[in-house]
C-alpha cells in the first residue's frame, strides 16, 4: 500500500503544481461542447467525461507548464512501474527502489522547491523526528532537514558517524544548512 499511496501522492502534488499555471492543463482529455450540460464548461462535466494526464506523461507536461523539471527522473519512472505492477498484477520479487527513497528523493526536493514544505515534517511518528530521522540516517537515504528537525534532532554528528563519506558530507549540509 506505501508504494500506491507514496506514487499518488507524487501524481497530486504534480498536478496541484501544473494546475496552479491553469487548472486545465492537467487533463489529456477534455469534455465535447456536445457533452457538456451546459453552455460552459463545469465542474461536473469535467469529473464525468475528462481524463486526467497519466502518471508518466505528468513530467513533460510539467516541464512544459512550468520550466520545472521532476527531481531523479529515472527513479519516478522505475517507482512508476513498480506502482503499476503492485496495482494490476502482483507484487514484484524483486523491487527496483523502495517508498522511502522515492519519498526522499523525488517527492521531497519537489514538494520543497514549489511550496517549501520538507517531507520529513508530514511522518506518522509519534516520536518527533527521533525514528525517521535514524531509519533515514542508517539507510543512507538523503532528505532535506527543514528548520524544526534540525533543532529537535540534536546531535547530527553522532548519528552520520558511521555512515559514508559522502552521505556524511550530504547529510552535514542539509542539517546546518542556514534556513
Amino acid at each position: 500500500m506505501s508504494v500506491l499511496q507514496a506514487a499518488h501522492a507524487a501524481e497530486i502534488f504534480i498536478k496541484a503544481r501544473i494546475a496552479q499555471e491553469h487548472p486545465l492543463l492537467i487533463f489529456d482529455k477534455m469534455p465535447r461542447s456536445s457533452q457538456a450540460g451546459s453552455d460552459l464548461l463545469s465542474f461536473k462535466d469535467l469529473v464525468k467525461n475528462a481524463k486526467t494526464i497519466s502518471y508518466l506523461d505528468l513530467p513533460e507536461r510539467l516541464w512544459a507548464a512550468t520550466g520545472i523539471k521532476i527531481p531523479n527522473l529515472d527513479l519516478y519512472k522505475a517507482f512508476g512501474q513498480l506502482r503499476n505492477t503492485i496495482q494490476h498484477f502482483t507484487v514484484p520479487d524483486e523491487w527496483p527502489c523502495d517508498t522511502k527513497t522515492f519519498i526522499y528523493e523525488v517527492i521531497d526536493p519537489f514538494i520543497n522547491k514549489c511550496w517549501g514544505l520538507f517531507a520529513i515534517d508530514h511522518h506518522e511518528d509519534t516520536d518527533s523526528y527521533t525514528n525517521i530521522v535514524d531509519v533515514l540516517i542508517s539507510s543512507e537515504i538523503p532528505f532535506l532537514v527543514s528548520p524544526n528537525c534540525a533543532s529537535e534532532t540534536g546531535d547530527y554528528e553522532q548519528l552520520l558517524a558511521d555512515r559514508s563519506d559522502s552521505y556524511k558530507a550530504i547529510m552535514s549540509e542539509n542539517f546546518s544548512r542556514d534556513k
